[in-house]
């Protein structure tokens, strides 16, 4: 029982750096793994809007402003998809408004300050998904924006960067806090399990061997109180007190108490009992015998 005791004072007094040392590793493993299911890939592709004409200048803001709005519409990703069939349909089984609104998250374009600059991203699972969609959908707009301008004498856009792909996590911030959390609920959920058991195998189950250990003292005033507990209560009577009390010149030694039982017939038939008879009377006691007499 001794050792059972100091275990658990052990870990009584280790209790709090267990608990923080779990949560940390609790929470490194719940990060990496959510950070394996939110990771996604980001391609990027630049270009440039050059203006040919005096009139296309004037109206480069308004331009610019129409190539990035272009993109964003449902009908420019079904093309892109349409171009492209080795691209996969990652938005499939959602309604049109949707779609339209997954792709917008997922397509994002920029325009540097003070520049005909354009950044096209795109975020897919996958690497390859995302470079195949952000380089179809830069051909895709150069195609679109030739129905609307004149790309010989008005205007020209050109692939000046990319494409770049890098890996991201969805918030990482946020991801480190949900797993600091959950590292901490679930530490604090298996402390409260292993001190539940530690203290029922510690009440329940104690070893013989242990008992040895004790000191007899305290071994013997164990036995004392079971033997209390298992033996019926006794009532315990006093004889009157007007009872007459023999002296002790009155009674009797034992032995002599004993030959008084016995009778004095007896007792002179075992004296005679013990006399051997003579000849005669032998004779006599044979021949009786013979005859049937005795």
């Amino acid at each position: 029982m001794s050792g059972i005791q100091e275990k658990l004072n052990i870990f009584r007094i280790r209790k709090p750096f267990y608990f923080l040392t779990l949560s940390i590793i609790l929470a490194v493993v719940f990060f990496f793994s959510f950070l394996g299911n939110l990771k996604f890939y980001r391609s990027e592709i630049s270009i440039l809007f050059i203006p040919k004409s005096e009139e296309v200048i004037l109206q480069s803001e308004q331009i610019i402003q129409n190539i990035i709005e272009l993109p964003y519409r449902l009908s420019f990703y079904e093309k892109v998809l349409k171009d492209n069939k080795n691209i996969d349909d990652q938005l499939v089984g959602y309604s049109k408004d949707k779609r339209k609104e997954l792709w917008s998250k997922k397509l994002k374009i920029d325009r540097r300050k003070n520049s005909g600059v354009i950044d096209i991203k795109i975020d897919a699972r996958n690497r390859k998904q995302s470079e195949a969609i952000v380089e179809q959908t830069v051909f895709t707009l150069f195609g679109s924006v030739s129905q609307y301008y004149d790309v010989k004498k008005d205007i020209d856009l050109r692939i000046v960067d990319g494409p770049i792909t890098s890996a991201h996590a969805a918030n990482i911030p946020w991801l480190a806090s949900l797993s600091l959390v959950a590292g901490i609920a679930l530490s604090y959920l298996s402390h409260l399990i292993s001190g539940s058991f530690i203290e029922i195998i510690h009440k329940r189950k104690v070893s013989p061997i242990e008992t040895g250990n004790k000191n007899s003292e305290e071994y013997e005033k164990e036995l004392s109180a079971q033997e209390e507990l298992t033996q019926p209560a006794m009532k315990k009577y006093q004889a009157p007190g007007n009872l007459p009390v023999a002296d002790d010149a009155y009674s009797a030694p034992e032995e002599d108490y004993e030959e008084s039982l016995v009778p004095e017939s007896d007792q002179s038939e075992s004296s005679a009992n013990q006399e051997e008879p003579t000849e005669d009377e032998l004779k006599n006691r044979l021949n009786q015998l013979l005859r049937g007499g005795l």
